[in-house]
């Protein structure tokens, strides 16, 4: 099947108990994966049948615990700032899903999550997973089929002139802080984007509201910011 980038179910649950399952969740619905996982192919269609190519790749942490998925009903905060930071200061409220989902593919923007399942992770959560690696993991290990360099590998072997990542810098982590900062660091280190598929991040430090953050992490406090978007892909 054209873009079937989904883990199988004995791959979905060996993650969670290798990763998640000392976390005090219950594990997410497989099935409910596998219909995001369908959205989400319906928006590599979409930026296929547009004549678009992938120039840009934000890294989000997961999907929320509620039902909302942004290729699903395109809802949240991830959507509507990804869209005033590339279009400027949109109303975004008056919007379908067909068309923010639109603004999405315009502007070339592939937005993925780095871990697979639906949980409402706790700060305590997040520092537990980047004590033990896990962000990096779910990054840059091939073993892992759920990890960004597997995931773009398996895209760009199924069609493979949908990725144009030529503009530099064209990745941003928009993860809430723990899991951004940990991955801007390593990024910063050349551990993770280095090169790799052509990820690029904007290098560096500035301080936003008197904290220190990498030039490639775009979220603040919970929720990504328009305004840290921009800097971190150097949008004019």
């Amino acid at each position: 099947m054209l873009f079937d980038y989904t883990i199988s179910e004995d791959e979905y649950n060996n993650l969670w108990d290798r990763h998640f399952m000392g976390l005090g969740h219950r594990m997410p619905s497989y099935i409910q994966f596998r219909f995001r996982e369908d959205c989400f192919r319906d928006y590599l269609l979409r930026i296929i049948w547009g004549g678009y190519k992938i120039k840009y790749i934000l890294i989000a942490e997961g999907p929320p615990g509620s039902d909302n998925y942004i290729y699903a009903d395109a809802k949240g905060s991830y959507i509507t700032a990804t869209i005033n930071a590339f279009f400027g200061r949109t109303v975004t409220t008056h919007l379908d899903t067909d068309l923010r989902l639109e603004l999405l593919a315009l502007k070339r923007i592939l937005l993925l999550d780095l871990f697979p399942f639906a949980i409402s992770l706790s700060t305590k959560n997040r520092s537990t997973l980047v004590t033990g690696s896990v962000p990096l993991d779910f990054f840059k290990n091939y073993a892992n089929p759920y990890s960004i360099y597997s995931r773009l590998r398996k895209i760009r072997s199924q069609y493979p002139r949908i990725i144009d990542l030529s503009m530099s810098p064209n990745t941003a982590f928009i993860a809430p802080p723990i899991i951004s900062n940990n991955l801007g660091v390593l990024a910063n280190k050349g551990t993770i984007c280095n090169s790799k598929h052509g990820l690029q991040i904007r290098r560096g430090d500035r301080i936003y509201r008197n904290k220190k953050l990498d030039y490639c992490v775009a979220n603040e406090i919970q929720n990504p910011n328009s305004e840290l978007i921009r800097e971190a892909l150097n949008l004019s």
